[in-house]
């Protein structure tokens, strides 16, 4: 079963090598009737040889040239993989945001360096979120709506506080829970 797997991980290139030496062949096997390389086999014998490789090789490019689709199984641990990570995502935000420690009234200038901390926290958090999950998430509900499986959430593709990405990470987590474990 290993040598399969080659050819998995080889994709498309693979099987174009296997066409390109089928071609190689074929036009040896034209060009001289009988080479050194092969004494003992007909032109004709090393034509069908070429001609089969290139077609093997052809067909096996096609194949794995198309996007192989995940099995639910895999889509679901995706899923719940990606749902856990924000969340602890979500919780280290939440545990590194600014905080206002001052006396009871804070002056006006202790009050503006807080704000704007916090501002600067909330745009590197929208910012981390769009790197890290934001292609993963955006993945993971377009296969769950293009098998019929969940709709598109909205807030995914831009919540604008923790809060939002909280919600984004327990309803994925949620549709991650419903899915078959098939």
């Amino acid at each position: 079963m290993r040598s399969w797997r080659v050819w998995d991980e080889y994709g498309p290139f693979g099987w174009a090598l296997v066409a390109v030496a089928g071609l190689g062949v074929w036009i040896t096997a034209l060009a001289v009737p009988r080479p050194d390389w092969a004494p003992g086999i007909s032109g004709w014998a090393l034509t069908l040889l070429g001609l089969v490789l290139i077609f093997v090789g052809a067909i096996g490019a096609l194949i794995t040239a198309r996007p192989r689709r995940r099995s639910i199984r895999e889509l679901k641990l995706d899923c719940s993989d990606t749902s856990r990570a924000l969340l602890q995502f979500v919780v280290d935000r939440e545990n590194s945001s600014p905080t206002l420690v001052t006396p009871p009234r804070p002056t006006q200038e202790e009050w503006g360096r807080y704000t704007d901390a916090l501002l600067r926290h909330s745009r590197e958090t929208a910012a981390l979120y769009h790197e890290r999950f934001g292609a993963k998430i955006t993945s993971c509900y377009a296969e769950l709506a293009e098998r019929g499986l969940a709709e598109v959430n909205p807030e995914a593709r831009n919540p604008v506080n923790v809060l939002g990405m909280r919600y984004v990470a327990q309803d994925l987590g949620a549709i991650a829970e419903r899915l078959p474990n098939a």
